[in-house]
């Protein structure tokens, strides 16, 4: 009966459906339980057969056994700004420890570098590295030094870029 009511509908309903396909597949979206992964980088499984996955540089997910998320953490949580996810790695109570990298606001480089510590449950327990690149002669430009983080024998283990080379760094954490 009344085709301006039916043209602006039909608009409506065009514009909606070309925003929702050019949209991104943003990280916190599940299904059933599962996750859709928009660009996956890093990965550890556990001992016990759990699974964290760094996607896109921007949020960590934690599966379990049976493929169910336990939990998601992204980089709002962390206690620095500008920062990126990069590495993951289990012990063997299913701790996961976090590498991040915090850049300069106003420049492109690398301010810090960061392990986290997260109990099974997804708490962000401690800071267990911290390198603060800020008043070094020659800072990182928007790179990382840490690199293979893994755990073993509840130790963490690390490659370290230095100037003169790298070097295999083990801590206790």
């Amino acid at each position: 009966k009344h085709p301006a009511c039916a043209g602006i509908t039909l608009t409506l309903a065009v514009i909606f459906f070309i925003i929702s396909a050019i949209l991104p597949n943003y990280a916190y979206r599940s299904q059933g339980g599962t996750v859709q992964l928009e660009n996956p980088e890093h990965f550890a499984t556990s001992e016990t057969g759990w699974t964290a996955i760094a996607d896109g540089r921007d949020s960590i997910y934690c599966l379990d056994d049976k493929k169910q998320l336990i939990y998601t953490r992204d980089i709002h949580d962390f206690p620095y700004e500008n920062i990126e996810i990069f590495d993951v790695t289990f012990d063997s109570d299913n701790h996961l420890y976090c590498h991040i990298a915090v850049y300069n606001d106003d420049a492109y480089l690398t301010d810090a570098e960061a392990v986290f510590e997260l109990d099974p449950n997804g708490t962000i327990l401690r800071e267990i590295l911290y390198y603060d690149y800020r008043n070094t002669e020659n800072p990182p430009s928007h790179q990382v030094r840490i690199m293979g983080l893994h755990s073993y024998n509840e130790q963490l283990y690390y490659l370290y870029k230095e100037d003169s080379g790298y070097s295999l760094i083990q801590c206790n954490p």
